[in-house]
């Protein structure tokens, strides 16, 4: 790696249903400023494709000299599945716990499938924060930049 390439870790969140009951990537889509500039082919890449999304944004970051070194994964629905069998062995992936990717990845256990990425099932966001820090820290150890941590120390509450 190029000594002035940054190294950091990707978070994708990609939830069918959320708290308004919609499909996050078309809401996300919906609510942009720059639909109205986006061509309508582009359009139809980033509803059907939103790996396809996430690719072309990693290959744009890494123009510019940003390499995510790690890429978490953070979905719930069936959707999530193809993008979850792409990830590589460094990489992450966090299923909602009794959502449809949970339960096709617990599917592919039970049959002897199993992902290149490790698989961290979630129930809050404390869940998914305590299995990043130690990556966000080995990430870190060779630079000086703060750390994030959990700020709340009730653990029954959730982030």
């Amino acid at each position: 790696m190029d000594a002035n390439m940054r190294r950091k870790i990707l978070v994708v969140f990609d939830f069918d249903k959320t708290i308004v009951d919609v499909n996050s990537s078309l809401t996300l889509i919906q609510l942009t400023w720059f639909r109205s500039i986006i061509p309508g082919s582009l359009k139809r890449l980033i509803r059907k494709s939103s790996w396809t999304k996430r690719r072309l944004y990693i290959k744009s970051r890494e123009e510019q000299n940003v390499v995510f070194s790690t890429i978490a994964y953070v979905g719930d629905g069936d959707n999530d599945f193809c993008p979850s069998i792409r990830l590589r062995e460094r990489d992450l992936v966090f299923p909602r716990l009794g959502y449809p990717l949970y339960n096709k990845l617990e599917q592919c256990k039970r049959k002897g499938f199993y992902l290149d990425a490790e698989i961290h099932p979630w129930d809050s966001g404390r869940d998914i924060l305590e299995k990043l820090l130690p990556h966000y820290q080995t990430l870190n150890s060779d630079q000086v930049l703060p750390v994030p941590r959990i700020e709340n120390a009730d653990a029954s509450k959730d982030i």
